[in-house]
Parts: C-alpha cells; structure tokens; sequence
C-alpha cells in the first residue's frame, strides 16, 4: 500500500513512545496509524470505517492531501483518485513563480475556507488552487479568468461554477459556501464532461506525511 502512494507521501514506522513525544499527544495502548498534515494529526478508526462500511485503503485516499493543496500537472491526476470534488482557485503564476495580490487574497480566502469548514465539507470536497490555468481549462473547454472558482467531479470531469446574474470573479466567500452547499444537495447546475486528459509528469510532491507505529508486545 505504502508503495502505490510514495510518489506523494512519506511513510515511517516508530515506536509508540515517538507518539507521546509529539505535544498534545498520548502514547497509544495499540497499533495506530496516523496522518500529520495542516500543523495536527489524524489517526485511522476501524470503528468509524466499520461503520461507514470503508477500507483503511479509502481513508488513506482521503486524507493523503493537506487541506488545500497546490494542484499541478505532476499531482493533478493523484487528487483525482481521492474521489473528492476538487475545489479550484484557478490563478496564474508568473514566469517567477508569483501571483498578484488580488489572485493571493483569493487563494487566502479560499485555504481559510477549506480550513474552518473541515467538518462539513472535508468527506466531501478537497481544496486546492492552480498556478497554471491550463490545468484547469482542459477540463472547462474554455479559457476561465483568474482568479476564479471551479469545483470538479473526479468520476466525470464534470464541473461546477458560482451561479449568478453576473459572475463576481473572483466569487465572495459567501458565493464559494452557497456552491459547495447546492452541489451537496443536489441543485447546483453541472457543466461537461469535457476532459482531455493531460499528460502526468513525474513530478514528486510531498504534501503529508503518514504515519504508523507499531507496538512491541
């Protein structure tokens, strides 16, 4: 399993005293695994997953990915396979690696989003932006402005946009909520598919760092 994900994550094995070491944290009793990302960390529940009817397989799909993550053509295809709606801030870096401060204030707002909501929409939805608009215009079939919002299904490459009289580029907070909540209940309008697949680079990223301890007996 480690090997099918260690193009994006790290993997270790430690005693469980190297848990009780971490602040805030307790020496478990038993084998636990652990994801740390976002400055926290995130143990697997077999109960939880048993009821919800998952695999460990699934939860480590899930939470391999910080909160809000830079999606680019080297990892685009891996938060695919989370099976999260991808939620896009598209911007556009320049030829230095920069965005301008109204694009940045965007991307904060947005990664404050994704942050404070991580109980409604984290099962959900995976945030993240683009710093190339390509990424993202091949799968809208259209040149979209940046910054902008776009919400992708990842079974279809269908798309979500904000709905409105006129679109507010980039859309307001309160904008990004009320999609997420109509593509929850079912009533947001969904565009596509029209996906041309992009080629994956061999990039590497290292966005998490999962965790596992074992216990000595």
């Amino acid at each position: 399993m480690a090997e099918e994900f260690q193009p994006v994550n790290y993997f270790f094995s430690a005693p469980p005293k190297c848990i009780g070491q971490v602040a805030g944290m307790t020496t478990p009793a038993s084998p636990a695994v652990y994801v740390f990302k976002d400055g926290t960390s995130f143990m697997y529940d077999e109960g939880e997953a048993a009821e919800r009817n998952t695999t460990f397989l699934d939860w480590m799909s899930k939470e391999r990915f910080p909160t809000f993550q830079k999606i680019t053509y080297g990892n685009f295809y891996q938060v695919l396979k989370t099976g999260k709606k991808i939620v896009t801030a598209v911007l556009e870096e320049n030829q230095i690696g920069k965005i301008s401060m109204r694009m940045q204030e965007f991307k904060d707002t947005l990664e404050a989003i994704a942050l404070n909501t991580r109980e409604l929409y984290h099962e959900h939805f995976v945030f993240g932006w683009v710093g190339a608009p390509d990424i993202v215009n091949s799968v809208a079939m259209m040149n979209l402005p940046v910054p902008s919002l776009l919400v992708i299904k990842p079974d279809t490459y269908q798309y979500f946009l904000p709905e409105g009289d006129v679109r507010e580029q980039p859309p307001s907070p309160q904008a990004v909520l009320e999609l997420l909540n109509t593509i929850l209940d079912g009533s947001a309008v969904v565009s596509g598919p029209f996906m041309h697949l992009c080629t994956i680079l061999p990039f590497f990223v290292v966005p998490t760092l999962l965790f596992n301890e074992d216990i000595d007996v």
